[in-house]
């Protein structure tokens, strides 16, 4: 990399689609989101029946197809395994409706033929953003908040420091000095500011500095079976990031891993599948040219 805080940007031809992506992190120090407002969703009326709940791209819920569980039925003769924490979080997650397409920042449709269904989970719009490594860290922090947990929340940047979300909850958030981050203290508009303003914030921050190569350092190398809610990480410039949703086993012990990501330019979280490690344990998946090796196994700390 040239920099700690480098995007890169590679073309490659898959499936005879142009794709351009870097799945790893970081732009440039000075490339920061702003300080501008930060949009929730759209009440509703003020009088009358309420209005029904939306999922985060603005489906109803009578819209919305099924838990991942429901729609992805496991291969002939392998089971889920059990889990708990993360792994049962994401088995719980929505689908939405299968003419949802894989939507980029810009809100444009991405060239995704590999998709098989977009997963229903927080993504920040207007911004290329949230990418491959950025969704992985996005589930997990939805997990944590989910349960009650968020001011515990703390991810590192690609050049090693740390971003607490606790820090943001006092009004303080990062900014870039060189290669490193140094923090601006509180001040009242953002001591004011709702909760969810602040975890935007800190989100996009994270989202910002972290990348595939920062994973290293909010997770451990997994050395056993995987399991639901584990990674399989390729650092570099470019990387790419695959979070494992479901694991199923058969008699035999063999697994079949339901994967999902993210991608470049940001974009919407989706389902790639069910995937059979090859005899020597590494991933192929048709959306990264490389294959995930052993090595690239990971589980948040």
């Amino acid at each position: 990399m040239t920099s700690s805080f480098s995007r890169i940007v590679v073309a490659i031809a898959v499936n005879t689609i142009v794709a351009v992506f870097a799945c790893d992190a970081s732009a440039q120090p000075l490339s920061r989101p702003s300080d501008g407002p930060q949009h929730g969703p759209a009440s509703g009326p003020a009088s009358g029946p309420a209005a029904a709940p939306h999922t985060a791209d603005g489906h109803s819920l009578d819209e919305r197809t099924a838990v991942i569980t429901a729609r992805f039925k496991t291969p002939a003769g392998f089971e889920r395994v059990a889990t708990t924490g993360f792994g049962a979080w994401l088995r719980r997650r929505l689908i939405l409706p299968e003419s949802t397409p894989v939507r980029r920042f810009d809100g444009e449709k991405a060239a995704a033929p590999w998709s098989k269904g977009v997963v229903d989970v927080g993504f920040i719009e207007g911004k290329d953003l949230q990418q491959c490594a950025d969704s992985a860290l996005r589930l997990y922090a939805e997990y944590v908040r989910a349960e009650g947990k968020a001011s515990a929340l703390s991810f590192h940047a690609t050049n090693g420091d740390v971003i607490p979300f606790e820090r943001y909850e006092k009004g303080e958030r990062v900014v870039a000095s060189g290669n490193h981050l140094t923090w601006l203290t509180s001040s009242p508009s953002r001591l004011e500011a709702p909760f969810e303003a602040r975890w935007k914030s800190w989100l996009e921050d994270v989202f910002m500095y972290a990348g595939s190569m920062s994973l290293r350092l909010d997770t451990t190398a997994v050395t056993t079976s995987l399991r639901p809610g584990d990674l399989l990480v390729l650092p570099g410039s470019p990387g790419h990031v695959i979070v494992v949703m479901d694991v199923a086993e058969d008699a035999a012990g063999r697994q079949q891993l339901l994967l999902g990501q993210g991608f470049m330019p940001a974009q919407t979280f989706h389902m790639l599948g069910w995937f059979a490690p090859a005899t020597d344990g590494s991933v192929t998946v048709p959306s990264w040219p490389k294959p995930f090796d052993t090595k690239s196994r990971r589980r948040f700390k």
